[in-house]
């Protein structure tokens, strides 16, 4: 069998910044939209009144991540958009890429009542191992804090021309 991919394209925003009434057009006027969005901004787009007049079934998927997201933010944003949204867990060198709660994990969590699911930042994506270790840097259990650790293709394999800043790392 081979794959054929889907057509899809980049919206660039006029307004160079975040501007909701410009993302409420962009989602009148396009279908299957995903757009990211850090949480303070999906604060923003839950309480916008521009939201409100928007069809909101244009939108396929918004991406969460860049930061932790509170449960009464992903409660008031799956109540507005329904179950679109997805979080994402990444790190400098490999961005939302290390984890991810799924649109249909997130919307089970909410539907559950279970908080703290539904902050999760979920499971591991595929081909991505991911650990937690201490300062000597030997495994810990879940529940203990120490520094998390990735391994997989999704990390970056070291910082663009510059082969000193790349051996540090």
């Amino acid at each position: 069998l081979s794959h054929i991919p889907k057509a899809s394209h980049q919206i660039v925003p006029a307004s160079g910044g975040f501007d909701i009434g410009e993302l409420a057009a962009l989602i009148e006027n396009n279908r299957n939209i995903s757009f990211f969005v850090p949480p303070t901004l999906l604060r923003r787009l839950s309480a916008a009144e521009e939201m409100a007049a928007a069809p909101l079934d244009h939108i396929k998927t918004i991406l969460c991540g860049a930061a932790p997201v509170y449960a009464d933010d992903l409660k008031q944003a799956l109540a507005r958009f329904g179950p679109c949204i997805w979080n994402g867990y990444g790190q400098g060198e490999s961005p939302c890429t290390i984890t991810a709660m799924s649109k249909s994990m997130l919307a089970a969590a909410a539907e559950s009542g279970d908080d703290e699911r539904l902050i999760s930042v979920g499971i591991a994506r595929s081909g991505v191992e991911v650990t937690l270790r201490d300062d000597a840097g030997a495994l810990l259990p879940a529940g203990e804090v120490g520094e998390v650790t990735v391994r997989g293709d999704v990390v970056m394999q070291g910082y663009w021309r510059d082969p000193a800043a790349s051996a540090a790392a």
